[in-house]
């Protein structure tokens, strides 16, 4: 994972919190949570690519990729107050670490860095979906991809060119055309 996400960590902290995460083996295109059910845990990508998606009105709807070092939970699963909206999905090989919530609480009773820890995971996956909305709201096709491209080029090598046009929200045509435009740019 990435160092970065536990450098706020103290070594006890550390220590601490990876004997009570639980390392999972997922093989690509495997359900992690069902949309609209509980869960109580927290998730931290080690390797691979897990997607964060919500289907309405028969389309999916990519929300957000979760690549190595970051994470994904629902804040209704944290507080017990409701069920998941999304789905998480596998789209490659991953290695996942799950922490139950209820564990979380008492490691943050522990340590006041993994309530720091707490605080920037939650920050990092709230500025990841507004931001997602907001260049929605204000790009074309081409500075979408630009954006994703020189922000996550590891996603966009491992994760599979139909989940990236849905995410992108554009129809898989226009994906290889706006990805051709972006390479033969040199803006790479």
């Amino acid at each position: 994972m990435k160092p970065d996400l536990f450098s706020i960590l103290t070594p006890d902290a550390y220590s601490d919190m990876m004997s009570n995460m639980t390392r999972l083996y997922y093989g690509p295109e495997e359900t992690v949570v069902k949309q609209d059910t509980r869960t109580k845990q927290m998730y931290l990508v080690e390797e691979g690519c897990m997607m964060v998606s919500r289907m309405a009105n028969g389309v999916e709807n990519t929300i957000r990729f979760v690549g190595p070092g970051d994470g994904q939970m629902a804040m209704c699963d944290f507080t017990g107050t409701g069920i998941n909206p999304f789905e998480y999905r596998t789209l490659t090989k991953c290695i996942i670490y799950v922490l139950d919530f209820d564990n979380l609480r008492l490691l943050m009773e522990r340590h006041q860095s993994v309530v720091l820890f707490f605080n920037k995971l939650l920050v990092d996956v709230m500025t990841k979906l507004e931001n997602h909305f907001v260049d929605f709201d204000n790009s074309n096709a081409l500075s979408l991809y630009t954006r994703l491209a020189r922000s996550r080029p590891d996603l966009i090598k491992i994760v599979p060119p139909k989940y990236l046009a849905q995410y992108l929200k554009m129809r898989l045509e226009t994906f290889y055309r706006i990805r051709r435009e972006y390479i033969s740019s040199g803006k790479n």
